[in-house]
């Protein structure tokens, strides 16, 4: 049961990390964009 338990908390924990990481890229990704805007203007 506890075996189970863990299979299933372990996948939503790595999909948690997982869009956590990629939601820093993109607003990291966004500020730089905006930012080389700001330089070229």
């Amino acid at each position: 049961m506890h075996k189970k338990e863990e299979l299933l908390l372990n996948p939503q924990k790595s999909i948690n990390i997982y869009f956590s990481t990629m939601i820093l890229y993109e607003f990291a990704s966004l500020l730089h964009f905006t930012h080389s805007i700001d330089t070229e203007l």
